[in-house]
């Protein structure tokens, strides 16, 4: 009778264990860092573009591990308008991953760019510094100051 006692007390103590091990194994989780950058853009310290053309978002996650995705989201203001979730994929050779997006604005102004991993077992929740890029109409009239200006004269 005594060994069933033993069996089931070592049992009961390997469930025990069972959360402990799971929390130490969520805290060797890695934060990634994400790194965003713009192309297509005229301008480094202040990024300008005009109304429909194609500007290319990309991103650099690290470290990377496998089957892992991105958010991207766009935001005029508060007004959030554009999202897309993509895959992180791997440069051969590479412990690192990246991602790339192609991105048409709609609207002139200002443009606010975030990247964010949502926490999964093998990887922890990572955001990236926002980029900002100013989009305008490309038009201008004589006499007319701005960014549009700005950009034109890039041109």
């Amino acid at each position: 009778m005594r060994a069933p006692t033993v069996i089931a007390g070592s049992v009961i103590a390997l469930v025990g264990l069972g959360p402990a091990a799971a929390a130490r194994a969520q805290d060797d989780v890695p934060t990634p860092t994400i790194a965003l950058g713009l192309q297509h853009v005229a301008g480094v310290s202040d990024p300008i573009t005009a109304k429909g053309t194609r500007m290319v978002i990309r991103g650099v996650v690290r470290p990377y591990r496998p089957h892992q995705q991105v958010t991207v989201r766009v935001y005029d203001g508060d007004a959030k308008i554009y999202v897309k979730a993509m895959a992180v994929r791997r440069p051969k050779g590479q412990t690192y991953g990246v991602f790339k997006l192609g991105y048409v604005p709609t609207r002139a102004g200002r443009l606010r760019v975030q990247a964010s991993h949502r926490a999964t077992d093998v990887l922890g929740t990572g955001v990236a510094n926002a980029k900002h890029v100013t989009v305008v109409t490309p038009a201008a009239t004589a006499g007319q100051r701005g960014p549009a200006v700005r950009l034109l004269q890039r041109l």
